[in-house]
């Protein structure tokens, strides 16, 4: 839950009483933090960065990655999409016409710092599964003409 934290701490080589010192947060609240009873994802700004400053480090360093885009959705060309957790990265998973589509985004589900491109990169993608398809359709209704007339 909070191994980054965790590790920065004990490279440190420092009591919690002298975190919590260093960081100005009360001790219980560092100590539960090392301790794994609260989630440091789910505490403060203040919080995090008064640690982060403590131990030397950005505030991304200690969160723990998170799909920070699951569950986002939109719509596009009239194709339905919303992210998704995939095994690895981010996944849009998609829906036209009534066909379900996924799409791997090839993005991990960390702290984007990008986050503002990403929505874009999914329009890309769209747009190219679209031709992709569009494509795949005019090829099966040529080959069917050919084999009529045949």
């Amino acid at each position: 839950m909070n191994e980054a934290v965790i590790q920065l701490y004990r490279q440190l080589g420092m009591s919690k009483y002298a975190l919590a010192k260093r960081a100005g947060l009360p001790y219980t609240t560092v100590n539960e933090i090392l301790n794994q009873k609260i989630d440091l994802n789910k505490c403060t700004a203040e919080t995090v960065s008064r640690l982060a400053a403590a131990l030397n480090c950005h505030t991304e360093d200690i969160l723990n990655r998170y799909p920070v885009m699951d569950q986002v959705s939109g719509r596009y060309r009239d194709v339905r999409y919303r992210w998704q957790r995939g095994k690895d990265n981010m996944e849009l998973l998609c829906r036209y016409k009534g066909k379900t589509f996924v799409i791997d985004m090839h993005q991990p589900y960390s702290i984007p710092s990008r986050r503002q491109y990403y929505e874009q990169f999914a329009l890309w993608q769209i747009d190219a599964w679209l031709e992709q398809n569009a494509f795949e359709e005019k090829s099966r209704r040529l080959l069917s003409e050919i084999n009529d007339a045949e």
